[in-house]
């Protein structure tokens, strides 16, 4: 890496991981999502194998809108502090409004929320983090 990105990471709070490429067991999250996409997508992939490609969108939303067992949030809500808004007929409606009055308050209303769900989550993972730990040690 060089070092402008290793400075840029540093400065961001970012923790760089290197794996292997082309060597996928190097790195548990991927596998665990491949398994994940692999077993949803299994259940609706014609024999043919010839519509994987247009059922995936459907399994990503599907998988970002479903809350973690151990985090108790979805991906979506910890990404953009809301849940997921499902598609509907008044989705599909022209919003054009004037400016918010309470945009501040709700910026703020938003900070808070992503911060309690990023402590509960923390948590989560630490204790979820543990357990696995005295599980593995045994």
């Amino acid at each position: 890496m060089s070092a402008f990105f290793n400075e840029t990471c540093k400065a961001l709070g970012i923790r760089k991981v290197r794996t292997t490429s082309y060597h996928p067991a190097s790195n548990r999250m991927v596998e665990r999502f491949h398994r994940s996409l692999h077993t949803g997508l299994s259940h609706y992939i014609e024999a043919s194998h010839t519509n994987w490609d247009s059922i995936v969108p459907f399994y990503l939303m599907a998988y970002r809108a479903t809350p973690n067992t151990t985090t108790g949030y979805s991906p979506f809500f910890l990404l953009h502090g809301r849940e997921m808004p499902h598609p509907s007929n008044d989705n599909l409606k022209a919003n054009v409004s004037s400016s918010d009055p309470d945009l501040n308050r709700r910026i703020e209303n938003l900070k808070a929320s992503l911060k309690s769900a990023y402590k509960s989550v923390k948590v989560a993972n630490r204790r979820c983090h543990q357990n696995n730990k005295r599980y593995y040690d045994r």
